[in-house]
């Protein structure tokens, strides 16, 4: 965050996009945290209780790895898209409130206003990365 100004001026100047900063951090941040995440998935998974095998396990690690890099991408992208960290948090902080409250979680789907129905489909779509990696952990344990 703290060399954003300098990305926008050499975007200003042609030199770079912000994008090529934004994979080149991504890359270079893989490693350090898959590690992270493969730490948090031996303790979550042996506290919980799950199935003890190795590929339950390892299924477990990728769901977990790749639901992180999917919302890493989507913060990124807010980041790539604004000029300063201010602009950045408070569009995160709204989108963020925007998909919990309307994907179904706080507010039924059957009881959101059909004026705010077409939030609940854009908020469907960008929360199904979540679904799907709690959809798959469960099969994985039951079968």
């Amino acid at each position: 965050m703290m060399g954003r100004g300098i990305t926008w001026r050499h975007k200003q100047f042609a030199f770079h996009r912000p994008s090529a900063v934004t994979i080149s951090q991504t890359i270079a941040d893989a490693p350090n945290n898959a590690f992270q995440i493969l730490l948090f998935c031996i303790i979550v998974y042996f506290m919980g209780g799950f199935v003890y095998t190795a590929g339950a396990f390892f299924s477990f690690y990728i769901i977990v790895l790749s639901t992180y890099f999917a919302l890493a991408g989507f913060f990124r992208l807010l980041g790539t898209l604004c000029a300063n960290y201010d602009q950045a948090s408070r569009l995160a902080s709204v989108i963020i409130t925007l998909m919990i409250t309307y994907s179904g979680y706080l507010i039924p789907v059957g009881g959101i206003a059909l004026i705010l129905h077409s939030n609940h489909d854009l908020t469907d779509l960008s929360s199904r990365t979540d679904l799907f990696a709690k959809e798959m952990v469960v099969l994985d344990q039951l079968h």
